[in-house]
C-alpha cells in the first residue's frame, strides 16, 4: 500500500515538473530573455510591463482576448497592434474609432523607439524602462506631414529647450518680425472671403496674444459690416471678445480674443457623434447666442468654422462679421450673398429680414450634421445656388433615418427649428436648449477636451514669421488630375479652402468612397489633405491616418477608393 502511495506521489511530482517545463518553454518562446518590453501607464495609477516578441505581433484593445487589454470606452475592441519588421518596431492602428497617437500625433502605421510615447485612450505606453515614458503635454499637429515615398517614420518628443506653447520671443528679438502698428505678427491663422487673420502680440498690453483680423475692403457696404463687428460690445464666456477696431492706412483691422483651440469643422470626422459629445457643444453655442440675442444681435453666419473649441474655455463663437443689430434698418444688395449657403436660413436664402430664429435654424443644421455626418440641404453638385433652392423648397429628411440612435425628442427639436416659417421655430436659444435636454452651464466632457487638445496646432517657436500683408509672392495654385474612374483625364482645381471631395464628386458608384472622404485646405501657399472617411486614403501608396494632414506637392499620388489622382501645379 505504501509503495502505491509512493508511486502515485512520484507521478504527481513528475507531472508537475513536466508541466512547469512546458510552461517555461512557452514563456521563453513568447518572451525572449532580455528582450524589449512596453511600460504601460493606464491613466488610473495602474502600470503594467508587457514583453515584446519579434516573432509575434502584440494586439491591443478593449476585448479580453487581446495581448494588452485597455478596458476603456475610448478604446476599440481591436484597437492597434505592435509588430517587428526589418530592424525596428512598428505601431499600426487597426481602424479604431478614436485613433492611435504617438507623441500626441494621430498615426496609421509608424515606426517607434525609446523616447516615443504611444497614447491609446487614457493609456500611455513607452518602449523600455519607465524612465523612457516621459510625461509630455499633448501638442497637437505642427507642420503637415509629407509622406513622400519613404517608409513611415517615427515622431519624436520635442527638444527640452523648446519654449512652451503660448510663449513667444519679445517683439524685437526676431529682427525681421513684421509690425502692424503696435501689433507684432507671429503667424497666419486663416483667411476668409473678406478678410484674413493673424496671430499677433499687443505691445501695449504686456505682449498679450490676440487674433488680428485684417481686410483691404473697398466696398462701402462691406466696410460698414466690418466696422460693425468691431463695435459689437459682447462679453460672454462663449463669445470671443472684440478689443478694438482701427486702420493701418487703407487697411482695416479688428483686434480680438485669441482662442487657442480647434474649429468645430476640424473636429468633424465624417461619421456621427455621440449625444454625449454633440449636445454639450451645442449647449454652449446656444448659451452664447442667448446672450447675443438678448442684446439684439444676430450672428447670421453660424457654421462649424465659426465655432472654436478651447480645451480650457469650451466653445467660443467667433466672426460676427456679418452680424446685424436688430434695431438697424435692413439693407440688401443685388448679387451679394451674406452667409454660408449650407447653413443659411430660409429667410436669408429668400433675401428676407433675419431674426434670432435664423441663428437657431443654422444651429439645428450643425447639430443635424454632428449626429448624422451629413447636411439636410446638401447638393450633389456643390452649387451654392442649388443649395439655396433646397432651403427654399425641400423638407429636410429625418435625421433618425441616418442615425436611429437619435432620440425622437431630439429629432423633433431639430426639425422644428428647420421650419420655413420662423414663427414655428423655438422662440429663443434657451427654449431650444431646454427641448434638447441641455441644462445651463453644461461642461464639455473631459474625453472630448482631450481630443481637442491633440488637434491644437503647435505655435512656432523659432524662425521669422513670413510677412502676411502684403504677400511677398503670389500663392501657388494646385489642382488634382484624375487618372482613373468616370472622370478620368479631368482636373479638379483646388480653388476653395476647405474643399471636400467624396463619392458624388469622384465616382457615385464606388461604395468604398465616403460621401465626405477627404478635406483639402490651403494656407499661405501650403496645400494639405486630411482623410475624414470611414474607408481610408492612400497617399503615395501609404495609408493616411484619419484626421491626419499630409502636404500635397506636385507629383503626390492619392488613391480614394478605386479613383487615383495626382497633384499638379495649375498653369
Amino acid at each position: 500500500m505504501g509503495v502505491v502511495f509512493a508511486l502515485f506521489g512520484l507521478l504527481l511530482i513528475t507531472g508537475a515538473v513536466v508541466g512547469l517545463v512546458i510552461w517555461l518553454s512557452s514563456r521563453s518562446r513568447a518572451t525572449p530573455s532580455g528582450g524589449p518590453s512596453l511600460e504601460v501607464h493606464f491613466g488610473d495609477g495602474q502600470t503594467q510591463q508587457v514583453s515584446l516578441n519579434p516573432q509575434r505581433p502584440l494586439l491591443i484593445g478593449r476585448a479580453p482576448d487581446n495581448d494588452l487589454v485597455i478596458n476603456h470606452h475610448l478604446v476599440s475592441r481591436q484597437h492597434a497592434r505592435i509588430f517587428f519588421h526589418g530592424d525596428g518596431w512598428f505601431l499600426e492602428d487597426l481602424g479604431s474609432a478614436n485613433g492611435t497617437f504617438v507623441n500626441s500625433r494621430p498615426v496609421g502605421q509608424v515606426s517607434f523607439g525609446p523616447g516615443d510615447v504611444i497614447e491609446i485612450g487614457p493609456a500611455r505606453i513607452g518602449l523600455g524602462a519607465p524612465a523612457l515614458v516621459p510625461v509630455v503635454q499633448p501638442t497637437g499637429v505642427n507642420e503637415p506631414a509629407a509622406l513622400g515615398n519613404a517608409k513611415p517614420t517615427a515622431f519624436h518628443v520635442a527638444p527640452s529647450n523648446a519654449q512652451p506653447s503660448g510663449q513667444f520671443p519679445t517683439p524685437g528679438q526676431q529682427a525681421n518680425q513684421q509690425m502692424l502698428g503696435p501689433f507684432a505678427v507671429v503667424r497666419p491663422l486663416g483667411a476668409g472671403g473678406m478678410s484674413r487673420v493673424v496671430l499677433a502680440q499687443d505691445t501695449r498690453r504686456n505682449n498679450q496674444l490676440i487674433a488680428l483680423k485684417l481686410s483691404d475692403l473697398r466696398d462701402d457696404y462691406l466696410i460698414q459690416k466690418f466696422n460693425q463687428e468691431g463695435t459689437l460690445n459682447l462679453s460672454h464666456p462663449h463669445i470671443a471678445q472684440v478689443y478694438e477696431v482701427g486702420t493701418f492706412g487703407p487697411q482695416l483691422y479688428i483686434a480680438m480674443e485669441f482662442v487657442e483651440g480647434s474649429s468645430l469643422r476640424r473636429l468633424l470626422q465624417g461619421r456621427p457623434w455621440s449625444l454625449d459629445f454633440a449636445l454639450p457643444v451645442i449647449g454652449q453655442v446656444l448659451e452664447g447666442l442667448e446672450y447675443a440675442h438678448r442684446h439684439q444681435i444676430v450672428h447670421r453666419d453660424i457654421k462649424p468654422e465659426n465655432m472654436m473649441i478651447s480645451p480650457q474655455h469650451g466653445v467660443k463663437l467667433i466672426d460676427f462679421g456679418i452680424a446685424k443689430l436688430l434695431s438697424t434698418v435692413t439693407r440688401t444688395r443685388d448679387g451679394l450673398i451674406l452667409g454660408t449657403p449650407l447653413y443659411m436660413s430660409y429667410e436669408q436664402a429668400k433675401g428676407m429680414p433675419v431674426n434670432t430664429t435664423s441663428d437657431l435654424y443654422a444651429v439645428s443644421i450643425v447639430l443635424y450634421e454632428l449626429l448624422t455626418a451629413r447636411q439636410p440641404f446638401e447638393s450633389s453638385s456643390g452649387n451654392p445656388l442649388e443649395v439655396l433652392q433646397r432651403h427654399l423648397t425641400t423638407t429636410p429628411p429625418s435625421p433618425r433615418q441616418f442615425n436611429p440612435a437619435i432620440p425622437p425628442a431630439i429629432e423633433e427639436a431639430i426639425l422644428r427649428n428647420l421650419e420655413k416659417d420662423y414663427r414655428h421655430r423655438f422662440p429663443s436659444a434657451a427654449a431650444f436648449a431646454q427641448a434638447l435636454g441641455i441644462g445651463a452651464g453644461v461642461a464639455l466632457p473631459s474625453a472630448f477636451t482631450s481630443a481637442v487638445t491633440r488637434m491644437i496646432l503647435t505655435l512656432p517657436q523659432t524662425g521669422t514669421p513670413a510677412p502676411l500683408v502684403p504677400p511677398a509672392t503670389p500663392a501657388k495654385q494646385y489642382r488634382l488630375r484624375v487618372l482613373s474612374g468616370p472622370h478620368n483625364g479631368q482636373t479638379i482645381l483646388l480653388d476653395r479652402s476647405p474643399l471636400i471631395l467624396g463619392r458624388n464628386e469622384l465616382n457615385p458608384t464606388d461604395q468604398s468612397i465616403s460621401r465626405q472622404h477627404v478635406q483639402i485646405e490651403q494656407h499661405a501657399g501650403v496645400c494639405t489633405l486630411a482623410d475624414v472617411s470611414a474607408h481610408g486614403t492612400l497617399v503615395n501608396n501609404q495609408p493616411l491616418a484619419r484626421m491626419t494632414n499630409c502636404r500635397l506637392t506636385p507629383g503626390t499620388r492619392i488613391q480614394i477608393g478605386q479613383v487615383i489622382l495626382v497633384c499638379e501645379l495649375a498653369p
